[in-house]
């Protein structure tokens, strides 16, 4: 786990993206050493077979604090699906169960 994000670019501005994940995964994931929703989501995505990345921002309090100005989410984690930020955990669910990772499932569910 790397404390830094190495993150794609956005388009035609040359700026980090930090909303997409530079591996391909459709889950980007903001999460902190200690973080019991943080490991929720993780074990939550692990059993539906949706691939994510996971940024650790435990040392990295620029990259957070940029983050939470941009969405104005202060709590760990930030759950970004498909370069969209959906929220936290509790969000990340109830994206869930209404079927919006559907498209992203590999198994369970």
């Amino acid at each position: 786990m790397s404390n830094s994000h190495p993150s794609t670019k956005s388009p035609g501005t040359g700026a980090p993206d930090h909303t997409r994940a530079a591996s391909g995964a459709p889950v980007l994931m903001y999460t902190t050493r200690i973080c019991p929703y943080c490991v929720a989501a993780k074990r939550m995505l692990q059993r539906i077979g949706v691939a994510y990345e996971e940024v650790d921002l435990s040392s990295n309090s620029d990259l957070r604090m940029e983050l939470s100005d941009a969405t104005g989410w202060r709590t760990v984690p930030m759950m970004f699906v498909e370069g969209r930020f959906v929220g936290g955990y509790d969000d990340l669910y109830a994206a869930w169960k209404r079927g919006e990772l559907k498209h992203l499932e590999t198994s369970g569910g």
